[in-house]
């Protein structure tokens, strides 16, 4: 990483230089920040089931209210689903404050001229992308946000992870560390800003240890794991560092091997209560009872 954004090959400028935070506007940018830390000081870890079912719904949605050919994933989907949740928990319709939706991707397979081929390359080496959001498509919700905003996440990937666009924030966040000690911030100055991450479905089936299973006991008919025994079933994850003001509003994806999802959560407890409503409306066909989706941890 330390020849990143040095490489002559790549001197192309961020897709979202032209809307870096910077100057005065960082102080009211910090204003936001401290009054939405003020605001919302409760801050509840929780973890959701989603069933694979609902998840395809949610993409299914997504893509008709597009009216067009465009891809979303489930991931985008959810972190679409999610961001609505947030946005109408904690504010009004109408509000005039945007969105912005940080994604975190690994930089290793995208940057072969700062991770080569050959080796193994055990580290975090991870950046943000980001979605903007404007407040007129959070904050007057339709049936065609969800695909908007999905949409937008999946804009935001397929342009912002190229290795041109890694080298070029590598370089912002080198000059912006250097500047401020901040990393460089993207969008409006009055946003309120999500963040996510997804552990990558296929890490699920590449771990097997289903060698080590001796028997298996009882009937298998009713076991919705008996198709991936041996396989990883559940992500966890949790922030131990107490009182942690940067630990909020985020959110951690994991798929499990047969379709479903984990989704791990620092949210003010008006969000909670938002998605329980939410998930306690769920009619699936396969997976548990809409009662046992959301659990507190």
């Amino acid at each position: 990483m330390a020849t990143a954004g040095r490489d002559p090959l790549f001197t192309q400028s961020h897709p979202l230089e032209e809307q870096q935070i910077t100057g005065w506007t960082m102080y009211l940018f910090a204003f936001y920040y401290i009054f939405d830390l003020v605001w919302w000081r409760t801050i509840e870890n929780k973890a959701i089931f989603l069933p694979g079912v609902y998840a395809k719904q949610l993409r299914r949605h997504a893509l008709d209210s597009l009216g067009e050919e465009l891809f979303v994933s489930e991931s985008d989907a959810i972190v679409a689903w999610l961001a609505i949740a947030v946005a109408s928990a904690l504010f009004p319709k109408g509000s005039n404050r945007p969105l912005i939706i940080g994604n975190a991707y690994d930089l290793r397979g995208r940057a072969p001229s700062l991770f080569p081929d050959q080796g193994a390359y055990i580290q975090n080496a991870v950046f943000p992308c980001w979605a903007a959001i404007p407040a007129s498509t959070i904050h007057n919700r339709d049936n065609s946000t969800l695909g908007s905003i999905a949409s937008a996440v999946r804009g935001s990937i397929q342009e912002q992870t190229t290795e041109a666009s890694i080298h070029a924030q590598a370089r912002l966040t080198r000059d912006a560390l250097e500047l401020s000690g901040v990393p460089p911030l993207f969008g409006d100055a009055n946003q309120f800003t999500i963040h996510f991450a997804s552990v990558r479905a296929d890490l699920a089936q590449a771990l097997d240890f289903s060698p080590a299973i001796m028997s298996r006991r009882g009937s298998q008919g009713n076991d919705i794991w008996a198709s991936s025994a041996g396989q990883p079933v559940y992500y966890h994850i949790k922030c131990i560092s107490p009182n942690n003001m940067l630990a909020r509003n985020y959110s951690l994806i994991s798929r499990t091997s047969n379709g479903d999802y984990c989704i791990h959560g620092n949210y003010p407890p008006e969000v909670w209560k938002t998605m329980k409503t939410t998930l306690m409306r769920l009619k699936t066909a396969t997976g548990p009872s809409s009662g046992d989706a959301e659990t507190s941890l």
